[in-house]
């Protein structure tokens, strides 16, 4: 395997970016609610694999959430809840626009 350090010097491109794309596993995150992980995420250095496993960790409790949401009101904390991109904020959307 390459030098991950190395490249992440020479680009300026945080080593944890390509770790996520090469499928290495991050340090897992140990937040057990979304406001932990939140809070994991904000208090994290950019470009750290600190602050990548708190996102990742963010995008499954809030997962959890949309697919847990049995009623609009569910479904709409459940958004409140995801990041503003991405698949999960479509699948909150959907869920909010399938129990109207």
């Amino acid at each position: 395997m390459k030098d991950l350090q190395k490249i992440s010097k020479r680009t300026g491109i945080p080593a944890v970016f390509f770790k996520e794309m090469l499928g290495i596993p991050l340090k897992p995150c140990s937040a057990r609610t979304i406001k932990e992980a939140w809070d994991a995420y904000e208090n994290a250095q950019r470009g750290t694999e600190e602050k990548q496993a708190a996102l990742a960790k963010w995008n499954e409790l809030s997962l959890k959430n949309i697919k847990a949401a049995k009623t609009f009101n569910e479904a709409l904390a459940a958004y409140e809840h995801t990041l503003c991109d991405g698949e999960n904020f479509k699948k909150a959307l959907r869920k909010i626009y399938n129990l109207f």
